[in-house]
């Protein structure tokens, strides 16, 4: 017994892959109107996942040996047509007001050659189809050759969904189609900005404000496990969800001199609400990020040499984790007790927060026929360990603690680019 080998391996599999074509046109008929219109279609082939098992088991000391690969949890692959047409003109009405009219309108389809592995599912997406209708207007007024005001609306249409897993354990994010049981998401913004020159044109000040409200929004519904779960990904969601962002931005750009960059800060919030989860109340979406804080800067030497690097923050990612533990009713012959562990409300634990230092230096040389840069850079320098995702483990002392997977240390760069 002492020889005997017993694994499982867990693997996932997503993906979208998109073929399309575009094509805009500029038409200018007089000083006060630039016309701006195009199409565009897409035809999205989506494959929502499916789950992988490999079991392996080896006895020497009775011959039994097996291996076994199993897929379950399998959806089936589904295509899609997605076309649109848009139109906007930017009208100056005088010198100190502009406007930006627009429209966008699309159509959204499924394909006839979509997999109908079950009838069920067959049902609810062969006449699926969906037209939309999606204005746009922003002004912008100037106070002064300096200071600007704008407000803009928009009405947006999204025929994929982010279908998002905010437990612990390996993220398991998947896009997935609009269907007939899962319509399209829906949603609307509306924004204002003030901004100004300052010192001479040097550098730009701006502060804008923004509420987002999303309508038919979709996420698994509680307790689902992409791993335990056998059920296709349509029957495992909760549907008819609210949503809503807003948040104040704050951007300093510097634009004229050796030295120039811009530092950006975002104080925002996004919520989500679903009636069957989280008792009906709101809670913060997964990518909910209380803080976003950037720096991107260069400083040019000379001619020869110039120096680049941006640091990055931003709070952590709100995660479902448990809060108690406690001791379930026996469940087999032999009177095993397992772990129930108990959650709090959704979302209401955060990630260590992510940040990063980024930088290059680059050295340019000039030749009759050609120009080169060489460039020295690394990323992550000082080797931050952010969070990829979160799982719960047993430490040295058996007791149960939270431990966390990080991706991408501190990466050396170096390149080199001729430009003719």
């Amino acid at each position: 017994a002492g020889n005997e080998e017993f694994n499982i391996d867990y693997g996932f599999l997503s993906g979208i892959e998109d073929l399309g074509v575009r094509i805009d046109f500029d038409y200018t008929p007089n000083p006060y109107h630039e016309v701006k219109y195009g199409t565009s279609y897409t035809y999205h082939n989506f494959f929502p996942g499916e789950v992988e098992n490999n079991s392996y088991f080896n006895s020497p000391d009775t011959n039994i040996n097996f291996n076994i690969d199993t897929v379950f949890n399998s959806s089936p692959k589904i295509n899609a047509h997605e076309l649109f047409f848009y139109f906007e003109d930017n009208v100056k009405i005088n010198n100190r007001l502009k406007a930006n009219l627009g429209i966008h309108i699309g159509y959204y389809s499924i394909a006839n050659n979509s997999s109908d592995i079950n009838s069920s599912f067959f049902d609810k997406i062969k006449n699926q189809n969906n037209y939309s209708f999606q204005p746009r207007l922003s002004l912008r007024y100037l106070l002064n050759e300096d200071l600007s005001l704008k407000a803009s609306y928009a009405k947006m249409q999204q025929n994929i969904h982010l279908l998002t897993n905010s437990s612990v354990g390996l993220p398991s994010d998947k896009w997935v189609p609009a269907i007939d049981s899962v319509p399209s998401q829906i949603s609307e913004q509306w924004a204002a900005n003030i901004s100004t020159e300052i010192y001479s044109g040097k550098y730009e000040l701006s502060l804008e404000g923004y509420y987002k409200k999303m309508y038919n929004l979709i996420t698994y519904k509680a307790g689902y496990s992409t791993l335990e779960s056998t059920d296709a990904w349509e029957d495992a969601i909760e549907t008819d969800g609210e949503g809503e962002s807003y948040g104040l931005e704050l951007f300093l750009q510097r634009k004229k001199g050796k030295t120039t960059g811009w530092i950006g800060y975002t104080l925002s919030w996004s919520n989500r609400k679903f009636d069957n989860l989280n008792f009906g109340e709101w809670y913060p979406y997964k990518y909910d990020r209380r803080h976003d804080f950037s720096f991107v800067g260069s400083h040019k030497f000379n001619d020869k040499w110039d120096f680049g690097a941006t640091w990055v923050y931003g709070t952590g990612n709100a995660i479902t984790f448990p809060q108690a533990v406690y001791l379930g009713m026996p469940n087999n012959y032999w009177n095993q007790v397992s772990i129930v562990e108990s959650y709090g409300n959704r979302n209401e634990t955060r990630m260590p927060a992510y940040h990063r230092l980024d930088f290059s230096i680059n050295k340019h040389k000039k030749y009759k026929r050609f120009t080169s840069t060489f460039t020295v850079g690394a990323y992550n320098i000082y080797n931050r360990k952010n969070p990829f995702f979160a799982y719960l483990d047993y430490d040295d002392n058996n007791n149960r603690v939270a431990k966390q997977v990080s991706l991408f240390p501190i990466i050396p760069a170096i390149s080199y680019r001729i430009k003719f």
